[in-house]
């Protein structure tokens, strides 16, 4: 995936709940360099701290999305859409 998105920093992710209420996130990944933003993704996910230890593991990549989120479902109200 990473390759994919360096490539091409297009994205869109969806995702639903069994109610049919959907988050639909689209935008372009802008990667970071950041080590404090590295370590808080390490820090809040016990599989990611052990897959990469530490925030300066230079294999490990963090991305922004900048775009648009949509929240939408069913029930004839209009979707929210927020600027990211």
């Amino acid at each position: 995936m990473y390759k994919e998105l360096d490539a091409n920093p297009n994205c869109e992710i969806v995702t639903a709940t069994p109610e049919f209420q959907w988050l639909r996130i689209a935008g372009e990944v802008e990667f970071t360099d950041s080590i404090e933003l590295k370590q808080k993704v390490i820090d809040s996910n016990e599989l990611v701290k052990a897959l990469y230890e530490t925030g300066e593991n230079p294999v490990f990549e963090v991305f922004t999305i900048n775009g648009k989120a949509t929240i939408a479902d069913f029930s004839g109200e209009p979707p929210k859409t927020y600027e990211l």
